[in-house]
């Protein structure tokens, strides 16, 4: 079958481009299952029985930059009532379309909004807001299809939260650490590249920094099941330029595990044993 005269746009952007077969070929509408990804439990953790590790309390640590599109919630934790600082910028993806402008909503760890946060610019440098008390706060923004979300610094530990859905990245070339509690307990790590032919490197690391999986060209889903027995401890997910096709979207979560991704192994919150977790919804290997 050959596909003709066929143009594509993503949701919210202005311009179209034309699609030729290897788009159709190259983005298979399939999830590929790897290891025994079985019955998974999407998982919502209980914060209040976690464990911070924070290798320099107040100061500010640089990371990778990691670039979020549409919508990202931030967890972090304060250890005291302060302001706290994050390298953070948003921009347009396109000129064309006007830049994202809702405040972003900085919320208690009972849920209930403290403070709207104007939505930093291309050029800020650093964010800065203060948290009326100690604990786990979230911060949310909403960006839509025209923007990105760029981090690369705090003075907190801080993570995204990906325990109701994918963190959606554009352009990822960093690595994403993750809890995992429990030796033997069902877990997935879901990696997919973005639009038409867009596709991402993709590792899978275990706590001594072994790949037990990686892709070069991950275009579809990948569901990756964590080994069992596995070593419990801090394992990672490593996105970087693919190997062929766009390097442009990608998106990456863990199920079955707290759903928190961290920038900096060093600023972080632990989970022991298998008293952490709070059932959301049951899962075959699906989310978004």
């Amino acid at each position: 079958m050959a596909f003709e005269n066929c143009l594509w746009r993503e949701g919210g952007m202005p311009t179209y481009r034309i699609l030729k077969d290897a788009d159709w070929r190259s983005r298979e509408a399939h999830v590929t299952y790897v290891g025994d990804v079985g019955s998974v439990q999407r998982t919502e953790a209980d914060l209040a029985t976690a464990q911070v590790v924070d290798a320099a309390p107040g100061e500010m640590t640089r990371f990778p930059k990691i670039s979020a599109r549409y919508s990202v919630r931030y967890v972090f934790y304060a250890e005291r009532a302060r302001t706290v600082r994050l390298a953070l910028k948003v921009r347009a993806l396109t000129s064309k379309r006007a830049a994202p402008s809702a405040p972003m909503a900085l919320r208690d760890a009972t849920g209930r909004v403290v403070a709207n946060i104007p939505l930093p610019g291309p050029s800020e440098t650093e964010l800065s807001f203060a948290v009326p008390a100690p604990g786990f706060h979230t911060l949310t923004a909403e960006m839509r299809a025209n923007g990105v979300a760029e981090l690369s610094g705090a003075d907190v530990p801080i993570a995204f939260d990906v325990s109701s859905g994918g963190l959606s990245l554009q352009r990822p070339s960093c690595r994403l650490f993750f809890d995992v509690p429990e030796p033997d307990s069902p877990a997935v790590a879901r990696v997919s590249g973005g639009g038409m032919n867009e596709q991402v490197a993709a590792k899978l690391l275990d706590p001594d920094g072994k790949a037990v999986w990686e892709k070069g060209d991950a275009v579809h889903t990948f569901l990756v099941a964590l080994p069992k027995p596995r070593k419990p401890g801090v394992w990672s997910l490593s996105l970087s330029r693919s190997r062929t096709g766009q390097w442009d979207d990608a998106s990456a979560s863990v199920v079955g595990v707290p759903g928190f991704l961290f920038p900096d192994k060093n600023r972080r919150w632990t989970f022991a044993g298998r008293n952490w977790r709070r059932p959301v919804e049951q899962t075959k290997g699906q989310e978004r």
